[in-house]
C-alpha cells in the first residue's frame, strides 16, 4: 500500500510539473514493485499523459504560429469609405450598395469585395467614393485588368489627370484589349493632345485592323487639323469596315463639304440621318460594370441593348423588372415595344393603352398604339391613335407613314398620298416616305393619282444614295419607269431588282418582281 501511495503521489506531481517528472520517475523506479499489474498500469498512464502534453504543446505552437502570422500580416491601409447619402436613391440601389459595403468591411483583404463595391458605387453615380475602392482592389490584386481599367474610366469621367496613367497601367496588364486604347485615345483627343491620341488610335488598329472606331478617331483628328484628304481616306476606311456607322457618314458629309463636293456632302448627310449615330464599343469589361446597375434606368438600357441585338425575350425580362419597380408610362411603353417585336400584338396594345392613360401627352405612345392597332386589323382605332400622335407632334414622320398604310387598306388612296406628302414636307430626305409615295403614284388604279415623272425623280434619288443595293427600292424605280412608258428601261431595272433579290435570298420578293417584269416586257405598267 505504501508503494501505491508513493506511486500515486509521484504521478500527481509529475502531472503538475513536467520539469520535475524525470526526478520522480527515477525515484519510482528504485521502489519495490510488489504488484506487477499495478506497475504496468502506472507506466501506461504515464505514457498517456506524456502524449497529451506533447499534443497540447503542438496545438499551442500551431496556434501561436498562425496567430503571429495573422497579427503581423499587412492589413489594408485604406479606411472604409462612408456610405453615400441615399436621399432620392431608389431603394434597391441603396440596398445593394449597403450589401457590398458590408462585404468589403468584413473582407478587407479581398480585392473582389473592394472591386464590387467600387463598381456598384460607380455605376450608380457615386464615382468619387468609387475611385479609392478601385485603387484598393488594384493594390490587392495588381494583375487584375478589370480594376485598373474601370478605375481609369471613372477617373476620366471625373476629369482627373490620373486617368492617363491608369489607362497605361491597364494596357500593360492586357496589351491586346482594343477598347482600352480607343478610350484613352479619345480622352487625349478631347484635351487636344493630338500626338498621343494618334499613337493610341494606331495601336487600336494594330489590334483590330477593321476597327471603324479607330478609323473614325483618326479621321476626326485629321479633320480637326485641316488635313481633309487624309481625313477622307480614314473615314472611307471606317465605312468599308462598317457602312452603318452613322457618325462616320456625318463626318464624311462635312469633309466632302470642305472639299467642295456638295453632291456627295448632301448624300452623306442624308445617309447619316437614316442610320444610328452611335455604334457602341464591343467592351465586355465595361459591360460587366453596366450589368451591376439595378436602377430602373439600367434595366431600361439593358433592355434596349438586348432588343437591338434581337434578343427579345431577354429584353422583355429587363423591361418587366423596370416595370415592377416603377409602373409608369415609359415602362409600359417599353414593354409594348418589345412585345410587338415578339409578335404579341394584343399584349403590346394592353401596355400601350396603359401608357396612354398614364401620360396622355406622349406622342410616341400613341404612334406605337396606332401601329399595333393596324397590325391586328383595327383600322379605325389606328387612325384615331395616329392622328392623336400628330396632334401632339405634327412632325412625326413614322405616324404619317403609318397613316398612309391605314388609308390605303381602307381604299382611300387620296388620303394615303396626302399623308406621305405631308410627311415629306416635314422630312424631305426620308427614304421610306419617298419610296412609298413613288409606289403609290406609279401603280394607283385611278389615273388621277398617278404621276410617273415624280415617281422616277423620287426613287432615282434614293437608289443613287443607296447605290442600287436594295431590291425593293430598285423594283419601285422599275414601276415608275413603266408608268412613264419607258418599258425597256423598266424591264432592265426590274431584272436588276430580281437579281438583287435572288442574291440576298429574298425569294418571295423575287417572284413578285418577276411577275411585274413580264408585264414590262409586254409593254404594260403594273397596277396595284
Amino acid at each position: 500500500m505504501g508503494d501505491m501511495a508513493k506511486s500515486k503521489t509521484s504521478r500527481q506531481k509529475s502531472g503538475k510539473n513536467s520539469g520535475r517528472g524525470n526526478r520522480k520517475k527515477s525515484t519510482a523506479s528504485k521502489a519495490k514493485k510488489t504488484v506487477k499489474t499495478i506497475g504496468n498500469s502506472g507506466s501506461f498512464l504515464k505514457s498517456k499523459r506524456m502524449l497529451g502534453i506533447v499534443a497540447a504543446v503542438a496545438i499551442l505552437a500551431i496556434a501561436g504560429f498562425f496567430g503571429s502570422k495573422f497579427l503581423l500580416s499587412p492589413r489594408p491601409s485604406i479606411d472604409m469609405p462612408p456610405l453615400p447619402d441615399f436621399t432620392g436613391v431608389e431603394i434597391q440601389v441603396a440596398t445593394k450598395i449597403q450589401g457590398k459595403h458590408f462585404q468589403a468591411e468584413q473582407n478587407p483583404a479581398s480585392a473582389r469585395a473592394w472591386g464590387l463595391l467600387a463598381m456598384n458605387l460607380d455605376i450608380h453615380g457615386f464615382k468619387e467614393p468609387a475611385v479609392p475602392c478601385y485603387k484598393q482592389a488594384a493594390e490587392l490584386e495588381p494583375d487584375e485588368f478589370k480594376w485598373t481599367y474601370l478605375c481609369a474610366i471613372a477617373l476620366l469621367d471625373l476629369n482627373s489627370p490620373e486617368a492617363g496613367e491608369w489607362f497605361k497601367q491597364s494596357q500593360r496588364i492586357r496589351p491586346q484589349y482594343e477598347p482600352a486604347y480607343l478610350r484613352h485615345a479619345e480622352a487625349l483627343f478631347n484635351i487636344g493632345d493630338m500626338e498621343n491620341s494618334e499613337k493610341y488610335y494606331q495601336e487600336a488598329l494594330k489590334i483590330n485592323p477593321k476597327s471603324s472606331h479607330a478609323y473614325l478617331g483618326l479621321g476626326k483628328m485629321a479633320y480637326a487639323s485641316g488635313a481633309y484628304q487624309q481625313s477622307l481616306e480614314y473615314l472611307q476606311g471606317a465605312v468599308k469596315n462598317d457602312p452603318r456607322h452613322g457618325e462616320v457618314h456625318r463626318y464624311l458629309g462635312e469633309v466632302y463639304r470642305r472639299l467642295e463636293d456638295l453632291q456627295k456632302a448632301e448624300e452623306e448627310a442624308m445617309l447619316a440621318q437614316q442610320l444610328p449615330q452611335e455604334k457602341p464599343l464591343n467592351d465586355p469589361v465595361y459591360e460587366s460594370l453596366l450589368n451591376e446597375g439595378v436602377s430602373v434606368a439600367y434595366y431600361q438600357d439593358r433592355g434596349r441593348t438586348l432588343m437591338g441585338k434581337g434578343l427579345y425575350p431577354q429584353a422583355a425580362q429587363e423591361f418587366q423588372t423596370a416595370l415592377d419597380l416603377r409602373p409608369d408610362a415609359l415602362q409600359h411603353n417599353n414593354m409594348g415595344i418589345v412585345l410587338e417585336k415578339m409578335g404579341n400584338f394584343e399584349e403590346a396594345i394592353f401596355h400601350y393603352e396603359k401608357a396612354a392613360v398614364l401620360d396622355s401627352m406622349n406622342w410616341n405612345t400613341f404612334q406605337n398604339l396606332g401601329t399595333a392597332y393596324f397590325r391586328v386589323g383595327k383600322d379605325q382605332e389606328a387612325l384615331t391613335a395616329l392622328n392623336r400622335a400628330l396632334e401632339i407632334n405634327p412632325t412625326s414622320v413614322h405616324a404619317f407613314g403609318m397613316l398612309s398604310f391605314v388609308y390605303k387598306r381602307l381604299d382611300n388612296t387620296a388620303e394615303a398620298i396626302d399623308a406621305l406628302k405631308k410627311g415629306l414636307e416635314q422630312s424631305p430626305g426620308d427614304f421610306g416616305l419617298a419610296v412609298r409615295l413613288a409606289w403609290l403614284i406609279s401603280t394607283a388604279e385611278d389615273a388621277a393619282f398617278r404621276d410617273g415623272e415624280e415617281a422616277v425623280r423620287l426613287t432615282k434619288t434614293v437608289c443613287e444614295e443607296t447605290q442600287y443595293q436594295f431590291a425593293g427600292i430598285v423594283d419601285v424605280l422599275a414601276a415608275a419607269y413603266a408608268e412613264t412608258g419607258q418599258f425597256e428601261k423598266a424591264a432592265e431595272t426590274a431584272q436588276q431588282a430580281y437579281d438583287l433579290a435572288i442574291s440576298t435570298n429574298q425569294r418571295i420578293t423575287a417572284q413578285q418582281i418577276q411577275s411585274r417584269l413580264k408585264l414590262y416586257q409586254s409593254n404594260k405598267p403594273y397596277r396595284e
